[in-house]
């Protein structure tokens, strides 16, 4: 007889669907039901074959889990452990393992009493806990909708709608976008004085944003190394660092997505597994190629001219050859700052110093509570 664990773990996969798996049990019970009314249970021969189970029936699009380790993790004492799914080489979940290493490397720089260091690690790491938070925020908007789209009768597959949780989703996005930047500035900033050189930056002494640090170390400059490359890739043109700036330009200064006189509608989508079944999934469209239609704030262009954008922004992003879907996209943005992170400290001067404790930092005697 198998023995579980008292551990309950739920699976987000794109489009809102997900997977329970409850403590002590061996069964994941996968929502929502399928199109033709099958509440599908799967059963696992052990602890660890969670996402396999669920790869054989082919939810293979996993973005990220809810562990519950605790009563307390149910009963609101203390919140579940979020962790976006992402992979660095041979690192699992690498977000998580570059938040510790950003931490340590903060240590450092408080035992080397390298003041700079500490604070910019320090808020390197507290932003890729936020930023994973608020991916778990947006991944969770998803859910919301389609677990309230499922339940009416018949599910149109070629209308659009819109109803009170819609706006949560671009909400959600909204703040993904604007916290993901800030680690982006925040990453940029520490390869300005870390990675850098003295000579390179020729009397510079203070640069904290992406764009400023690319135009004027890296974009007309060949590179030596590959994390130099890497970043003078991701900034340029066609780059993805550049075209989520894009993205956030729009979305949070000139086209915010629940503005009058323009709305983006979802619409339905499917996921064909196993056993000639199919799953109903959520699309929240954004349009593709941000670039084209940024609007500068800072060149004052007249109203028309950003009557204009805006107009065409809310076009195409309900057209679905020039649309992607927002989640999709949110989770390409987390596994690319996944690398760039780990790429960061790879190159880093800084090691980073775990703290330990000993004998010698406790004081008085070691209680041990049991629940």
């Amino acid at each position: 007889m198998v023995e579980w664990p008292w551990a309950g773990r739920h699976v987000h996969f794109l489009g809102g669907i997900h997977a329970v798996n409850n403590p002590k049990s061996g069964n994941i019970d996968v929502f929502p039901r399928t199109l033709d009314g099958i509440n599908l249970s799967i059963e696992m021969p052990s602890y660890k074959h969670l996402y396999l189970e669920l790869e054989k029936i082919g939810l293979k699009d996993v973005i990220g889990t809810e562990f519950f380790t605790s009563p307390d993790n149910y009963n609101g004492t203390s919140p579940p452990e979020w962790r976006t799914q992402t992979r660095f080489k041979d690192i699992s979940w690498s977000h998580l393992e570059a938040e510790r290493r950003w931490s340590n490397i903060a240590n450092e720089g408080y035992e080397k009493n390298n003041a700079f260091l500490w604070d910019i690690s320090k808020r390197i790491s507290h932003q890729i806990r936020t930023v994973n938070e608020s991916f778990k925020v947006l991944a969770f908007s998803y859910r919301n909708q389609l677990s309230t789209r499922v339940k009416k009768e018949n599910l149109d597959f070629n209308s659009r709608f819109l109803d009170g949780y819609s706006s949560k989703i671009y909400d959600a996005f909204q703040h993904f976008l604007f916290d993901i930047c800030s680690l982006r500035d925040y990453l940029s900033e520490f390869i300005f004085y870390f990675i850098l050189s003295e000579e390179e930056k020729s009397g510079e002494r203070h640069m904290t944003t992406t764009s400023r640090i690319y135009k004027k170390f890296f974009k007309d400059k060949p590179q030596g190394t590959a994390l130099r490359n890497y970043y003078k890739s991701g900034c340029s043109d066609r780059g993805w660092l550049n075209e989520l700036g894009a993205y956030r330009d729009l979305v949070v200064h000139a086209c915010p997505l629940s503005m009058a006189g323009g709305n983006v509608m979802l619409r339905m989508g499917s996921v064909s597994i196993a056993y000639g079944k199919v799953l109903p999934k959520i699309i929240a469209p954004i349009p593709n190629n941000p670039e084209e239609i940024k609007v500068k704030r800072s060149s004052f262009e007249s109203f028309k001219g950003l009557e204009n954008k805006v107009t065409e922004f809310f076009e195409r992003a309900n057209d679905t050859r020039n649309s992607r879907d927002i989640l999709t996209y949110a989770f390409e943005v987390m596994l690319n700052f996944s690398e760039f992170s780990w790429r960061i400290l790879n190159d880093s001067p800084f090691k980073g110093r775990q703290i330990t404790i000993t004998s010698k930092d406790i004081i008085g005697d070691i209680q041990v509570i049991k629940r």
